[in-house]
Order: C-alpha cells, then structure tokens, then sequence
C-alpha cells in the first residue's frame, strides 16, 4: 500500500508571531540554592529566566564540572537589563556580608 505524499507548510503569519525565543547564559552555579536566589530576583523584575541543568547537577554533582554547572538563562533582548541587575545584587550582597 502506498501513502500520498505529505506535505506541510506554515503560514508566515504563524512563523513571524510564533517566532522561537532565544536564551543565553548569564551566569553558572554549581548548587541550585544561589542559582533559585538569582532567578526568583530575576523573575520578580519581570525578566524571563530559567534554570539549565538543574536536575542533573543537584542528583550527579559529580557532573558539576562536565556540563557546566546550572546555568541561568535570560532571554537574549533582556540580556543587559538582566547582567545590570545580577551585578547589583552580587555587589550589594557583597557590601552587606
């Protein structure tokens, strides 16, 4: 038996307005605790974050070093609004401990 070929295309309405967001890494940490602290203080500021390798590294730390850690992703338009924040944060914890 013999299937019909199949074929599929978005519209370019659907591609332009579903367009798939990119994320890159703004920090690395190698507990979940810090890493949890850094994106609730993101995500309180309306910054779109999460957590990478955040499983993995809390079962197996023993990986830590292999894959880098827990990384903490932000949205790429929301990069140096997000690098300006965790720098506050970090220099004001810093001043405070």
């Amino acid at each position: 038996m013999r299937y019909p070929a199949f074929s599929f295309t978005l519209p370019q309405s659907f591609i332009i307005q579903n367009r798939i967001a990119l994320f890159v890494v703004l920090r690395t940490y190698d507990n979940y605790i810090p890493a949890h602290m850094m994106l609730q203080r993101l995500e309180d500021e309306h910054i779109r974050a999460y957590l990478q390798d955040e499983h993995t590294v809390t079962i197996y730390p023993i990986f830590t070093n292999a894959i880098g850690g827990i990384k903490l992703m932000v949205h790429q338009e929301q990069l140096p609004r997000a690098q300006d924040l965790v720098d506050g944060f970090e220099s004001e914890y810093q001043k405070n401990s």
